[in-house]
């Protein structure tokens, strides 16, 4: 009797260990096209009362070998501080219903994270740290690569390797929007911060943590943006 029931507890730990490993798709969705979502997220938040008790610098490490470069960088880094120290970027982050491939991945495994296990994992890199310190320093290294026109094989914008660094596609960088070059730098900041999404062009990439980073930060930057975005 006693060893039919430790068999079973084996068992169930087996079960249970199975179901903490959270796997991306294996392969592409068929006839799915990434990074196509056209959502109105700040709509379906409630916006009332939510506070964020940290205020937020964002600065660059780096410098560019041209002018411009450095110009448009500093707008971005403006635009970055704009938006981060804008309470409706955490609070949709934190509220959003969609998320489908939630995951914070470090050392030990992965783990889905929820609601405010998000904003903590993106502040202090920690799910389970709830704490808000009064001023959260971002440093970004920016490094420029690739050609400066998009080719007709670029499956990329932006990269972040474990390095400490951010790279990002010269072509990306010189001609898309204010809004979508600050919005990937965040993207790829998360990474940093243990944030993961699936690696294969599934529904499941789009509604990951970064990607819907994507998407709330180019809501909450119109606000603060020109015609020129």
């Amino acid at each position: 009797m006693k060893k039919n029931i430790y068999l079973l507890f084996i068992i169930f730990l087996c079960f249970d260990s199975a179901a903490q490993v959270i796997d991306c798709p294996d392969r592409n969705q068929k006839d799915y096209n990434c990074g196509n979502i056209e959502e109105n997220i700040l709509a379906t938040i409630d916006r009332k009362g939510y506070t964020m008790n940290s205020h937020f610098t964002v600065s660059l490490s780096s410098t560019f070998s041209k002018d411009s470069d450095n110009r448009r960088g500093a707008e971005v880094t403006d635009l970055c501080n704009k938006v981060l120290n804008d309470p409706d970027f955490w609070n949709a982050l934190e509220h959003y219903r969609g998320y489908r491939y939630a995951v914070f991945e470090n050392a030990q495994g992965k783990r889905e994270i929820t609601g405010a296990q998000i904003i903590n994992s993106l502040i202090n890199g920690n799910p389970n740290d709830s704490s808000r310190p009064s001023k959260v320093n971002i440093m970004l290294n920016i490094e420029l690569y690739g050609m400066s026109i998009k080719t007709p094989f670029e499956s990329a914008v932006a990269k972040e390797i474990g390095d400490g660094k951010i790279y990002n596609k010269k072509w990306f960088f010189r001609k898309s929007s204010i809004a979508d070059i600050g919005s990937n730098w965040l993207h790829e900041f998360s990474h940093s911060k243990g944030v993961s999404h699936c690696y294969y062009c599934h529904q499941e990439r789009d509604y990951s943590i970064p990607y819907v980073i994507n998407r709330i930060f180019v809501e909450v930057a119109q606000k603060y943006l020109t015609d020129r975005a």
